[in-house]
């Protein structure tokens, strides 16, 4: 009679002859069990298996296979390699970002991208490969770039950090053009934010700015503020001012115009209009500038007696004498 043969296909391997192990291998051994017919009962025991034990095993008699197993090794996922190796990369904004990894395990692990926890397609995907580039990177894209790869078992992540860089950018949050009376003191403000953090200056066009103080704050990672106060000494500090913020990405600046706001030296300017003998609409000039004109009108009557003040803003070169006269006459539409 034949003897029960153990055979592994894949590597055409004779593992067991009858109740012998017939390759140096310490985890293999052929057991019988306690019943049946022990000329039979042939079976093959593998202890603590590996991943290259997975294959095709039969149990041959002869040119007869009585049993075949097809055992299949299950293997958590693993990352092997990946790009940039160092885990961090850094490109200039609006240039391309390339990330790659490798995974190995069974089943054959998939793989996914993340940028700062959403996800986005690969670029081109092999085997147990994975290759992610990431078009014109802005500067929002900068932070956690994970490579993420798992099978039915579990799952493993490999994580980047991506530093987008980029030139400044420059905002003047004050009121825009600034009116300044003479011997005033104004504070100024310059926000500027990029990567890598912003130098900033403000100074003023042909000319020199003495600043009083000059205080710069970080806001975050990557903005920053300059506040100056100046005081307006003469008139020559009026005029065009620039705020400019460099880094080694590039330059950027914003200008702004300080403009001296006149203080009126007049007598106060007066108007009457008159509906009749028992009403009198009167208005002051109390104060008046390059930009206003401040008013109080007055009524006389005892049933329409009024006391009101208007400011007017007016940016044209229309006389005040004409807005008084409207005002007036709105005023005096009220109580007929």
């Amino acid at each position: 009679m034949d003897k029960l043969i153990w055979l592994r296909d894949n590597t055409a391997d004779i593992l067991s002859l009858d109740r012998t192990i017939t390759i140096p291998n310490n985890r293999l051994s052929i057991v019988s069990s306690s019943y049946g017919n022990d000329d039979y009962d042939r079976t093959l025991r593998i202890k603590n298996v590996e991943e290259k034990d997975s294959g095709l095993y039969r149990c041959v008699q002869g040119d007869v296979t009585i049993a075949e197993v097809l055992l299949e090794i299950l293997v958590p996922p693993r990352i092997i390699s990946h790009y940039p190796s160092q885990g961090r990369l850094t490109v200039k904004e609006g240039h391309n970002a390339k990330f790659s990894c490798s995974a190995s395990g069974q089943p054959i692990p998939k793989i996914i991208w993340e940028i700062n926890g959403l996800s986005r397609p690969a670029t081109r995907i092999d085997n147990e490969s994975s290759i992610f580039i990431l078009h014109n990177a802005s500067r929002t894209d900068s932070g956690r770039v994970e490579c993420i790869a798992g099978n039915e078992l579990s799952k493993v992540s490999r994580q980047f950090l991506l530093n987008v860089k980029y030139k400044p950018t420059v905002t003047v949050p004050s009121m825009i053009p600034l009116y300044i009376r003479l011997y005033e003191t104004t504070i100024l403000s310059c926000i500027a934010c990029s990567n890598p953090p912003p130098k900033i200056d403000i100074y003023k066009q042909m000319g020199y700015l003495n600043a009083k103080e000059k205080i710069e704050s970080k806001l975050n990672d990557t903005c920053s503020q300059l506040t100056i106060t100046i005081s307006m000494k003469d008139s020559t500090l009026f005029g065009l001012y620039v705020c400019r913020s460099d880094n080694s990405v590039g330059n950027a600046q914003t200008e702004f115009f300080i403009k001296e706001e006149f203080v009126s030296t007049k007598q106060p300017f007066v108007s009457q209009v008159k509906r009749n003998t028992e009403r009198t609409y009167l208005a002051v000039v109390t104060e008046s500038s390059k930009r206003n004109i401040g008013l109080i009108f007055k009524s006389n009557t005892a049933a329409h007696n009024c006391h009101i003040r208007h400011t007017i803003h007016y940016k044209s070169s229309i006389l005040p004498l004409l807005i008084i006269t409207y005002y007036l006459l709105q005023l005096h539409s009220k109580f007929v």
